[in-house]
């Protein structure tokens, strides 16, 4: 992952068609825990922005990489997790 400008550009090395297919879960987690914004959900007691992604949707495979750009919430973050999955079949 790369920030820079209020972006964050997500890069999957040795991605593929696979890759493509699946979901990957990008949740930000504001610094303050007091409600920042409304679209925040609650997860675990937690206030987080989700900006899950499927790649074959919203992003590119290139060179053999999966690459999306998400653009970050305009305020202070704590941190951010990542997975990712793939419904068998």
């Amino acid at each position: 992952m790369y920030a820079d400008g209020g972006e964050l550009t997500y890069v999957k090395e040795d991605g593929g068609e696979e890759d493509a297919r699946g979901t990957f879960v990008l949740s930000v987690f504001p610094t303050e825990q007091s409600g920042v914004l409304t679209k925040l959900a609650r997860n675990d007691c937690w206030e987080r922005l989700s900006l899950d992604f499927a790649f074959h949707r919203c992003g590119a495979l290139l060179d053999c990489k999966c690459v999306i750009v998400r653009e970050l919430p305009g305020y202070r973050i704590s941190h951010i997790e990542t997975a990712h999955w793939r419904l068998p079949g």
